[in-house]
């Protein structure tokens, strides 16, 4: 099997912090027998996250044509990648707050990236838990 690491975080690129996730998840790979192909680190940049997941679940083709899933025969859309890329990235998010403040780490960010092949109303939930 084929495997892509994609890290990302700004501090990662610059060489800020060692990439130590990437050289654990690459050594660990190898030893369930996977061949690692890439490894791509990304800066805290939507834009670029989006570029970086169209490599393995590309929306156009190099000739600039959909590639076709079998979502698209299903549902007559065209947007099966973004399932793909929605399910890699996770929809669901906890964050915890104390005292009425956010506590994440100095390298934490929340960040929405839209993967979908156009534009579409979309609603965001918060559930907040607790006292």
């Amino acid at each position: 099997m084929i495997a892509e690491i994609i890290s990302v975080g700004t501090e990662l690129l610059l060489g800020n912090i060692v990439n130590s996730n990437a050289q654990y998840l690459a050594g660990r790979l190898a030893e369930l027998g996977f061949d690692l192909y890439y490894q791509t680190v990304v800066g805290d940049n939507t834009e670029r996250l989006k570029a970086a997941l169209d490599v393995f679940s590309p929306y156009l083709d190099e000739k600039g044509h959909v590639v076709p899933y079998w979502h698209h025969e299903t549902w007559h859309d065209d947007n099966g990648s973004s399932h793909i890329k929605a399910a890699l990235l996770s929809p669901f998010i906890t964050v915890p707050f104390v005292d009425g403040k956010i506590t994440v780490g100095p390298w934490q960010n929340l960040i929405l990236v839209e993967c979908d092949t156009r534009n579409r109303v979309r609603d965001i939930v918060f559930q907040v838990m607790g006292e």
